[in-house]
């Protein structure tokens, strides 16, 4: 996947579920995406679907990211004000230079 692409995921992810290439997802999928699944505690981080979640600055971030060997990425979306971030790099091995 491209960075344009995931682009794409993330619009369609923090709206209603569409992008500029039409509806990728119902509403309902999007929003039931990243709401909370899991959490030990209501004041607790917890997981969604697809992302964990974490509190930085009293903002609600949720995240996911992944190696292999010879790439490394991470999409981080805020919900609220409907932002995200998508880094991906090339690496040396699986998990980086020793």
């Amino acid at each position: 996947m491209t960075v344009l692409d995931m682009a794409q995921v993330a619009i369609a992810l923090l709206g209603d579920g569409s992008n500029a290439h039409g509806r990728v997802m119902s509403e309902a999928g999007a929003k039931g995406t990243l709401a909370r699944q899991y959490f030990p505690r209501e004041d607790f981080p917890g997981f969604t679907h697809l992302f964990y979640e974490e509190l930085r600055n009293g903002r609600r971030v949720v995240e996911h990211g992944g190696t292999m060997m010879g790439y490394s990425c991470k999409l981080v979306l805020l919900p609220e004000p409907q932002v995200g971030f998508f880094c991906a790099c090339n690496r040396d091995g699986e998990t980086g230079p020793p």
